[in-house]
């Protein structure tokens, strides 16, 4: 059995891209990536695997059968969560990363607007999903 030389084994994890092997979020270019992997080298937001976590959470909860949806409090499984990791992400970007970001996102932000209810005795203060009816 061949043995893989040593520069093999580290390559992936010192690569200019560590997060290349990783899956892409569909309609998100190579500009794109490689801005939110410095942010998030720099600790100015999330990585691009949260992002992906992030929108997986949230299509997730939208596949949920239902007109209008709970928010539960279980703070995993809260899709406020995903949309603050998407907003961090977003806010990190020059202008023109931000907008293909968004055109990714806000289809399902706007669903999720759409299927949740707001609260109204929420602090105006706080984001718009953090002023969501939670819990049943």
């Amino acid at each position: 059995m061949s043995r893989r030389s040593p520069g093999s084994l580290r390559a992936p994890r010192y690569g200019k891209h560590p997060e290349r092997s990783r899956r892409v979020p569909d309609g998100i270019s190579a500009k794109v990536l490689r801005e939110i992997t410095e942010a998030s080298a720099a600790g100015r937001c999330p990585s691009v695997t949260s992002m992906n976590g992030a929108l997986d959470d949230l299509k997730a909860f939208l596949r949920r059968p239902g007109r209008t949806l709970q928010v539960g409090t279980c703070p995993c499984c809260d899709p406020g969560y995903a949309a603050e990791v998407l907003d961090r992400v977003a806010r990190s970007l020059s202008r023109s990363s931000r907008r293909e970001v968004e055109k990714v996102t806000t289809p399902l932000i706007e669903r999720y607007r759409d299927r949740t209810l707001n609260e109204p005795s929420a602090p105006a203060d706080r984001p718009w999903w953090d002023r969501r009816i939670s819990g049943p």
